[in-house]
């Protein structure tokens, strides 16, 4: 009796600990990195594989499954957790409409039972909620209802995380609902925001401030995307290939005022 105890206490132990191994899924890499998540921000993710760390810039991050969800009743077959993170993936891997239907609603409910249930952790509390904004705005595409909802839980994410390796994916998915609402003042001011958030990756901020002239193009405001972009041409500096997509951009606006004399050259350049 007291060997199966024994074994059985093993048993446990090396389930507790495989579960706490989290995955991080980087763009390029066809298997996740397996480690614990040590820490997060907008910049990186420093992960700890065999008390090594590795740190995954967050703009490579396509998503993180952290298993550290406690208590272990929740990652269990029947617990909240559980059921969630397979009807997550049920949405995404399915052809089948009413499936997928029925799976982002099975997901969204119980990724919120599971906030209320898990003990606190930072980190997977934090990506909780992204799930949740995220497949709140696949089953408004899914199901093809008003976008009211979906922009309200990113919006929240955006002001509760903006320090988090998602703002990345957030930020840019407010301003491509706020377009296609046809706000494109509130895009403009979205994208601004990125531009002049000294957390963010210095890219991430770059390519921020092109897009606002594509914005402003789309609204018909030329004259300010030229400014904008004669602006950027500055900052360019000694960077060639940023310096290229200002040149890009510029062939756009001529087009836009008809003066393609004037594009093509920038085009050929």
């Amino acid at each position: 009796m007291t060997y199966r105890l024994l074994l059985a206490s093993l048993l446990l132990a090396s389930v507790g600990l495989s579960a706490r191994a989290d995955s991080v899924f980087v763009r390029g890499r066809e298997k996740p990195a397996v480690g614990e998540v040590k820490s997060e921000d907008a910049k990186a993710v420093v992960l700890t594989v065999k008390k090594t760390d590795e740190t995954i810039p967050s703009l490579d991050v396509i998503d993180i499954h952290y298993e550290s969800v406690g208590p272990a009743s929740l990652r269990l077959a029947g617990g909240a957790y559980k059921i969630a993170k397979d009807a997550d993936k049920e949405a995404n891997d399915t052809s089948d409409p009413t499936k997928r239907k029925a799976a982002l609603s099975t997901a969204i409910a119980k990724y919120a039972e599971t906030l209320k249930g898990m003990t606190p952790q930072k980190f997977a509390a934090r990506n909780i909620e992204y799930r949740i904004a995220m497949l709140t705005l696949k089953q408004t595409m899914t199901e093809q209802l008003g976008t009211a909802k979906a922009l309200a839980k990113l919006q929240e994410f955006r002001e509760r995380y903006p320090n988090s390796w998602q703002i990345i994916q957030v930020m840019p998915l407010i301003a491509q609902l706020q377009v296609d609402a046809g706000d494109t003042a509130a895009a403009e001011k979205t994208y601004q925001d990125m531009a002049e958030m000294e957390t963010l990756p210095p890219d991430v901020r770059r390519d921020a401030d092109m897009t606002i002239v594509q914005v402003l193009l789309r609204a018909g405001k030329i004259d300010q995307a030229q400014k904008k972009l004669d602006g950027l041409a500055k900052k360019a500096g000694g960077n060639p290939a940023f310096a290229s997509r200002v040149k890009l951009a510029s062939a756009e606006v001529l087009v836009a005022q008809k003066q393609l004399d004037k594009a093509v050259p920038l085009l050929q350049q």
